[in-house]
């Protein structure tokens, strides 16, 4: 079994727990097809469907996923 790949503000991320949308600890945490992981309120306010890290879009109907670095 490989480790995820991420990317070193990914990690950053894991550690400081910081949602890069709202800037807080996050909560409910969940990840977006590209791997980026925010709080699930922000993805869903997000009216842009892309996310801020990367700018990868994804569906409309996109439904947020809890994150596998957060089991």
């Amino acid at each position: 079994y490989a480790a995820p790949a991420f990317q070193p503000e990914e990690l950053l991320n894991l550690v400081t727990k910081e949602c890069k949308s709202c800037l807080r600890e996050i909560t409910d945490p969940a990840e977006l097809p590209c791997s980026h992981i925010f709080c699930t309120h922000c993805i869903l306010e997000w009216a842009n469907q892309q996310c801020k890290i990367c700018k990868e879009e994804f569906p409309e109907d996109y439904k947020p996923t809890a994150s596998e670095a957060t089991r």
